[in-house]
């Protein structure tokens, strides 16, 4: 898998995250989360269109009625800003209702969700948009972290991100979404759906 430059990764999110080294390592037991865990992410992280709209939003939710959560991500025009094509939705403990706070994960070694992508502005064919970067997002140390992957409707449109922790029990955990490049997507902005699931294997902790 082809790593995000740090360079990239250091401009976008100013030294806040930083991405997994569990590549092609084993990664022991996993947690993840359910629907209904999904449903209870409330707090965009570094970010936040009520205040903001130039920043990405949730548009729409759904728990639909097989596995997983689908979201509707709309990323306003390009204005070249860094915050403009990313967006983190997390349950943490510093704002939101905090419902996926201090949950014992001593026992697991990685956090691990499945996403989906399922149209670009209403579109499912190979030309449809650009590429995205996505990851399962989890407090370890004194940070959070991800691990990135690779989804677009050119290539493969489903991926399982899987993060290492060494977190004894959540303080922060969700997920990232966020446009790899501008190439592929319409400067006017797109609505973005994403299916969000349970990973295999994952355990509901």
């Amino acid at each position: 898998m082809k790593i995000v430059k740090n360079t990239i990764l250091a401009a976008i999110f100013a030294g806040t995250f930083f991405m997994s080294s569990a590549i092609g390592e084993e990664v022991g037991r996993m947690f993840t989360l359910s629907d209904e865990d999904l449903m209870a992410l409330d707090v965009y992280q570094d970010s936040n269109p009520k205040y903001d709209p130039n920043v990405p939003r949730i548009v729409a939710q759904l728990d639909i009625s097989g596995p997983g959560v689908e979201f509707d991500i709309y990323f306003p025009p390009d204005n070249k800003r860094k915050d403009n094509y990313i967006l983190t939705y997390v349950s943490c403990n510093n704002r939101g209702d905090g419902a996926l706070v201090g949950i014992d994960v001593n026992d697991f070694d990685a956090f691990a969700l499945k996403f989906t992508l399922i149209a670009i502005d209403g579109e499912n064919d190979p030309n449809a948009g650009g590429t995205l970067i996505v990851g399962a997002l989890v407090n370890s140390g004194y940070s959070h972290s991800f691990r990135p992957e690779y989804i677009s409707f050119a290539k493969r449109n489903e991926a399982i991100s899987i993060t290492k922790t060494d977190a004894e029990k959540t303080s922060i955990i969700g997920f990232t979404v966020y446009k790899s490049s501008p190439d592929g997507w319409s400067p006017q902005g797109n609505t973005v759906t994403i299916r969000v699931e349970a990973a295999p294997n994952g355990q509901i902790p």
